[in-house]
């Protein structure tokens, strides 16, 4: 009866350690976004371009040039 209790600890140890991992690993179209606009901050130091804006003044901007489906 003992080794059932450690053992279903141990599983629900390794369920609950594999849930919090893979909330880790969400890729959102935000996060991609800015990954790349760190990316082009990084490469422009001590250049003078256009920067990207923020996430949500991208999204707002397509939003409006897109068609409405």
């Amino acid at each position: 009866m003992r080794g059932a209790v450690v053992r279903l600890r141990c599983v629900s140890f390794y369920a609950l350690v594999i849930v919090l991992l893979s909330a880790c690993g969400m890729v959102t179209e935000r996060s991609v976004y800015e990954g790349i606009r760190a990316q082009q901050k990084m490469r422009s130091e001590g250049h003078v371009t256009k920067q990207l804006p923020d996430y949500d003044t991208f999204s707002k901007e397509r939003e409006e040039i897109s068609p409405r489906r």
